[in-house]
């Protein structure tokens, strides 16, 4: 069950129109887990690694908190990053700033130091959001290999500001468990991809799909398809 996905409308709808404020929880909760997943998935395949996703997602020994996915990517050997998803976009978290969707490399750069800067505390080797950090104690798990965590978040950000460098490793965490962070910015590589005139993206989504069914089964649209721009 594949989807192609609209880079410029996505990125435009996160992180540029306002318009698309009191759509977007709704949006994210119809996709967004999945979405985001399986495109750091896609872009571990571009880069030449062999990558699997399991059907079990990572959780903590006895109640404690739980991420969203275990992916095991291979090249010499076996790493295993386990990952937490994040869909905060400029319409529901943080300063609320929009980026457009063609901004020039000097604007973009700049936003993604600030924008890391928002998320990472390299002072405290944490994140500011508590919500992330669960990320950075190791979850429960029989993988024989190096274990990662990995913060797939939506926003643009760098900590250096480069616009080509959608997956990153941070150094300095403090705890027992992890040294380095990993972070995958979804908006970035999608903007890397308009950059280098990828239009679309296909994706495996079937819960996806299965929700968009029982929509159109439910709710059916009278009047004419809505055009790009409207809400």
């Amino acid at each position: 069950m594949r989807v192609i996905i609209d880079l410029h409308e996505i990125v435009h709808f996160y992180d540029e129109n306002p318009d698309a404020r009191p759509h977007s929880s709704a949006v994210k909760l119809l996709a967004h887990e999945e979405f985001a997943i399986q495109l750091l998935i896609d872009f571990l395949r571009r880069s030449g690694s062999e990558v699997k996703i399991w059907p079990h997602v990572p959780t903590s020994v006895g109640r404690g908190p739980r991420l969203d996915a275990w992916i095991t990517v291979v090249t010499d050997v076996e790493v295993h990053y386990q990952v937490e998803v994040k869909a905060w976009s400029f319409h529901g978290y943080g300063d609320g700033k929009p980026l457009p969707v063609m901004a020039d490399v000097e604007e973009l750069s700049q936003f993604m130091i600030s924008k890391f800067a928002q998320y990472w505390n390299a002072e405290t080797g944490r994140f500011n959001f508590e919500g992330i950090n669960k990320v950075l104690g190791q979850m429960k798990h029989s993988h024989a290999g190096e274990i990662r965590p990995l913060a797939c978040l939506w926003a643009a950000m760098h900590p250096s500001g480069d616009i080509d460098e959608p997956f990153f490793e941070v150094i300095g965490v403090r705890n027992k468990e992890f040294k380095k962070i990993w972070f995958f910015s979804i908006s970035s590589y999608l903007r890397q991809c308009l950059r280098n005139g990828i239009k679309t993206i296909e994706l495996e989504l079937p819960k996806t799909v299965m929700r968009l069914h029982h929509i159109n089964k439910i709710f059916r649209v009278k009047s004419q398809l809505l055009q790009r721009g409207e809400e």
